[in-house]
């Protein structure tokens, strides 16, 4: 189809996207999401019609977790075609129904609900990202935290921060660059467990040089002040 479309027939190419989309029958999530998208891309709003007066969107399964990029992606192009009704459902039904999804699955959909206006639904799936987020991967675990001070929503922050988040990342597969990530979150956040987490970060070698206090440090791994040579 796009190479229909990319080699100039446009309506050959609106025309299969419309056989496609009268016919498609129980699609994956991931095709679902990849459908609209498509047929927006072909310039065929008429396929993407199609789509949501069968009701396909609207039978998506958002419940599993494991597909959180492609209801993300769902949401994306339901707001590009201008479909902002059957994304506003959508969005609804992913904040009350997704199996909690990693943190950063969680903070991606959050990012993009906001760009879209998507308000309600978000604001009801930070409440269940911040009691039941998956905290295990680190990245995520800043992101999400990035995304609630986004928002302004600083219970949400202290109640992610409440379930000891240093205790429940795997720092074993977390790249060096996710550990300065997860510390300039918990800094940004205001955060005592900064304090502690660089001090492991920095004995284990995970942050680079520039992450360290201008002053160096105290004896219990917390920045120092400025002090004179006289001192």
């Amino acid at each position: 189809m796009s190479e229909l479309y990319e080699a100039g027939a446009v309506e050959a190419a609106s025309t299969l996207a419309r056989h496609v989309a009268e016919h498609v029958e129980s699609p994956s999530t991931d095709t679902t999401s990849f459908m609209p998208w498509l047929f927006h891309k072909c310039e065929a709003p008429e396929a993407v019609r199609v789509l949501f007066d069968r009701g396909l969107v609207d039978r998506v399964d958002v419940t599993h977790y494991r597909d959180w990029y492609s209801l993300d992606s769902i949401l994306e192009t339901l707001c590009e075609v201008g479909a902002i009704d059957t994304a506003l459902v959508c969005a609804a039904r992913i904040a009350e129904g997704v199996d909690l999804p990693p943190a950063i699955g969680l903070a991606q959909l959050l990012q993009t609900m906001t760009a879209h206006g998507l308000t309600r639904p978000r604001d009801s799936l930070v409440r269940r990202a911040a009691s039941g987020a998956s905290l295990t991967h680190m990245n995520g675990v800043a992101r999400l935290i990035e995304a609630f001070l986004a928002l302004g929503e600083g219970e949400a922050v202290a109640e992610l921060l409440g379930r000891d988040p240093l205790a429940q990342v795997d720092r074993s597969q977390a790249a060096d660059a996710c550990h300065d990530a997860l510390l300039a979150a918990l800094h940004k956040a205001g955060s005592p467990q900064a304090h502690t987490f660089a001090r492991w970060a920095r004995a284990a070698g995970r942050l680079g040089v520039e992450e360290l206090p201008p002053y160096g440090l105290k004896p219990d791994g917390t920045p120092a002040e400025p002090w004179p040579w006289t001192d």
